[in-house]
Order: structure tokens, then C-alpha cells, then sequence
């Protein structure tokens, strides 16, 4: 059972440091009927709110590239019970091109979990969604696969967002990951995406104000 934290008392706290050890999930709650990422250590359950990037390593294994990092870990209690948490992909595929990630790849990605499986658009456009579901507890830890569906080394970079009835859908969010380049290559891919894509904490915060009043007066 994971350990419960209320979201006000996640919300109401600036920042958490990173921890050094342990590996980085992804995590969504709720802040005025609106949902935000964050960052949550599976080891430790410590979560950095307001956390947007994320990342990965593809492996090939046995001809299939393959990454199953980030997770999906959202704490007891965050929740209704049996409730669904939608993912969508929102673009298609982009790759580093050493200096930034405007280039699309010259293949897609392939989410499964499950039975359930979503691929990056050839387009821009929403895809999805990928459904899953609150456990008794009114959280979730899963691990959906992150496919490569051809055998080509770089940096790939995928936009998704977060969905679920009753509450404002989340601002995008996005994961970096690595297929054979040098970690360091990787962290400056990771630096360009939030520098350029993530919005200074200012204007974060004046939007998410702006969603949670357009869903009051829906």
C-alpha cells in the first residue's frame, strides 16, 4: 500500500528537493479542479509538485526497443475509488537534433498497456486515450511500455497529458528518452525541453488560475 498524502498538504508546500537516490515516476494530482503532474520517487513517496519532465532509457531486448520508466505512481487517497485516469499523446514523435527538438522522427512510438496500445501521430493531434484505474485505495502504480518501432539510436521526445472526469485536464507534460546516446547528451536534451517548452512557475500559476475559473463558470 502506498502511503498517503493529501493533496492540500502537497499543494500548499513550495517545492521539494529532487531526491539523489531512486528512480522518478510520474505523479498526478488535483489543485482547484484542475490536474497537475509532478514527480514522485517510488522509493521514498516524496513528490516534487509542479514537475512537467521526465525520463527514460530505451534497451533493445531481443530486437525490441524498449523502455518501461517512467511509471504512473499516484498515491492512496488522491482519488475516487474506481475512478479512470485518461492518457493522450498530444504530438507526434520529435527528435534531437543536437541543438533542439523541432525535427520529427523518422519513426513512431507505441504505448501499450494491457491490451490497450496508442501510437504517436504521423500529424499533431490528439491520441488516445489510454485508460487506467484507481485501485481500492483511490491510487494506481503503473508501468506502461514505451515501444521505438524501428532500431535508431537518438533522443526522442513525447508530449502527453493527463484527463479524467470532473477535473480540468492537465497542462502538458513531457517525456525525454534515450536510445544509445551518451547521458549527457540526454540531460541537455531534458535542459532545451524545460527551458523552452515549460512556462516560467510565474505564468504557471496565473494559468492554472485561469483554468480552475473557466471550469467554474462551465
Amino acid at each position: 500500500m502506498k502511503r498517503f498524502v493529501s493533496t492540500i498538504a502537497l499543494v500548499s508546500v513550495a517545492s521539494f528537493a529532487l531526491a539523489d537516490e531512486g528512480h522518478l515516476d510520474i505523479t498526478v494530482y488535483q489543485s482547484g479542479g484542475v490536474l497537475f503532474t509532478g514527480a514522485i520517487d517510488e522509493d521514498s513517496s516524496i513528490i516534487t509538485p509542479n514537475v512537467r519532465v521526465f525520463e527514460g532509457d530505451f534497451q533493445n531486448i531481443g530486437g525490441t526497443i524498449f523502455a518501461d520508466e517512467p511509471g504512473i505512481d499516484i498515491l492512496d487517497g488522491s482519488f475516487t475509488p474506481g475512478a479512470q485516469l485518461l492518457l493522450n499523446i498530444r504530438k507526434s514523435l520529435r527528435v534531437w537534433n543536437g541543438s533542439d527538438f523541432f525535427s520529427l522522427a523518422a519513426t513512431d512510438l507505441t504505448l501499450e498497456f494491457g491490451p490497450q496500445t496508442l501510437t504517436t501521430p504521423a500529424t499533431d493531434g490528439l491520441t488516445g486515450p489510454m485508460i487506467f484505474d484507481f485501485d481500492a485505495n483511490g491510487g494506481l502504480h503503473d508501468h506502461p511500455d514505451f515501444i521505438l518501432n524501428a532500431d535508431i539510436t537518438g533522443i526522442y521526445l513525447l508530449e502527453i497529458e493527463f484527463a479524467k472526469d470532473g477535473f480540468g485536464t492537465s497542462l502538458p507534460a513531457w517525456i525525454v528518452l534515450n536510445y544509445g546516446l551518451d547521458e549527457e547528451d540526454h540531460e541537455l536534451a531534458v535542459e532545451w525541453v524545460e527551458r523552452n517548452l515549460v512556462p516560467a512557475p510565474g505564468s504557471l500559476l496565473a494559468l492554472s488560475g485561469l483554468l480552475a475559473l473557466r471550469r467554474r463558470r462551465n
